[in-house]
């Protein structure tokens, strides 16, 4: 061997064996809709940050499919925005356009179908629609703090605490069930949930929208928001990244991960936190007792996205409806429903479950749910399909009567580590840019 190509070696071993370490004011765990915009805050703020991610993009569950065939855009699970002011003054800081759209005002009527036997049913929405979601914001108002996170009263409201089906029968809002179900997809068994928390994901915000109509990327593409947000992060955004350790203390936190780069550890003054707190997700982190037991209350569902192509008829929403079912609502895991996406031949698709289930199991179980429907598909295939899991995290009734939130909200600052995601509030990116703003707003100084 030449002594040039010893040293070349010998010279790439080292390299890949040595640690890069950086110092920032925040390193920013996760890099979907949360973490980035938190680290756009700060920035702003005239703070020094890092991102560490794992996938190969930012953007979390905002998540778009580009056609290769016309390249049209196909949002997958984010789709509207509620309009606050936040979320204005965030689109505006990133040059996005947006424009107001009104659910419903510009779709063909929906179908309903059995997706366990394929048969088309034949259900209407009930006229009292209406009346109930007014019976149902009248119980929303009662909670205002709702809107704002999990700053719940003690005693918790016995109400909050019951089964959402008891909540429905108590106050006759049956008719009103459909159109929630619809919003709190993912939820897994919605009549089950305890009611704070579907009261938090279809709130008054999200009830005065269906009205006034909701924020939309004008564009078509949700995903410019992650583009523009990364050439603003550059550098400071670590992609494909695997975290090693996490230590905190209050002196500061350091961050150890493997990337495309190799080994980087992250000094910081704070941590700020925005995956979702599974245990399984936090490994690689020196947890208090505290953090761990409240952590391991958390249990979840699972959300499927995606979009499939067909050669058929399924140009109109098409919604799961079991006519056995409390509501029609299915029992599953499966289909929530399926709806047009502009794109010829395309149709997006939503299906949740209980637990979790491999890709490519779900995609055979979407293919054929999809072929099995008695109104011509055509040949079927997926496009793409994305994971959302852990999903909506939740604790028993139990828990929540006994000030779980209270004490989850009360590791805010401890070990210079600060929370936020949809686990300290709800699924809304427009409800949880305040939450962190207002967050942040408390620790920068």
């Amino acid at each position: 061997f030449s002594t040039a190509l010893i040293l070349s070696v010998a010279v790439g071993a080292s390299q890949a064996g040595r640690t890069t370490t950086i110092e920032r004011d925040y390193v920013i765990i996760g890099g979907g809709s949360f973490g980035v915009y938190s680290a756009i805050y700060l920035k702003d703020k005239g703070k020094s940050v890092a991102v560490v991610e794992a996938k190969d993009i930012l953007g979390g569950h905002t998540e778009t499919y580009v056609d290769p065939v016309t390249s049209s855009p196909i949002n997958l699970a984010v789709i509207y925005f509620q309009t606050n002011q936040v979320a204005k003054d965030y689109f505006a800081r990133l040059n996005i356009s947006t424009i107001t759209h009104v659910p419903g005002s510009s779709q063909n009527p929906t179908q309903y179908y059995n997706y366990a036997t394929g048969e088309k049913v034949s259900y209407s929405p009930s006229p009292d629609t209406g009346s109930a979601l007014q019976a149902y914001a009248a119980q929303l108002v009662k909670y205002p703090y709702l809107e704002t996170g999990f700053n719940l009263p003690s005693p918790v409201p016995e109400d909050l605490l019951l089964k959402f089906g008891d909540f429905v029968d108590k106050y006759q809002l049956g008719p009103a069930v459909r159109t929630i179900w619809n919003v709190a997809q993912g939820f897994g068994n919605l009549l089950e949930q305890p009611t704070v928390y579907v009261l938090k994901i279809f709130g008054l915000g999200v009830l005065q929208s269906f009205t006034a109509g909701f924020t939309v990327v004008a564009s078509g593409d949700n995903h410019e928001i992650y583009d523009k947000a990364a050439t603003i992060l550059g550098s400071d955004a670590f992609l494909s990244s695997k975290i090693a350790s996490v230590t905190r203390s209050n002196k500061g936190v350091e961050v150890k991960f493997s990337g495309p780069n190799g080994e980087t550890k992250i000094k910081a003054s704070k941590l700020i936190l925005t995956i979702p707190p599974k245990l399984e997700n936090l490994r690689a982190f020196d947890l208090s007792n505290t953090e761990r037991q409240l952590f391991g209350k958390f249990s979840n569902s699972v959300y499927y996205a995606g979009t499939v192509r067909h050669n058929g008829s399924l140009s109109f929403p098409i919604e799961n409806y079991d006519p056995a079912a409390p509501f029609g609502i299915p029992d599953g895991p499966g289909i929530y429903s399926l709806s047009p996406t502009g794109v010829p031949n395309l149709t997006n698709v939503k299906y949740g479950l209980p637990s979790f289930v491999p890709p490519e199991e779900v995609g055979a179980d979407i293919i054929q749910s999809i072929e099995g429907l008695s109104l011509n598909p055509g040949e079927v295939s997926l496009a793409v399909l994305k994971t959302h899991y852990p999903f909506e995290l939740t604790v028993k009734p139990d828990d929540i009567a006994n000030g779980f939130y209270t004490q989850l909200y009360n590791l805010q600052g401890t070990a210079n580590t600060y929370y936020t995601g949809a686990a300290f509030h709800t699924h809304d990116s427009a409800q949880l840019w305040q939450f962190t703003k207002t967050l942040l707003d408390g620790v920068v100084v």
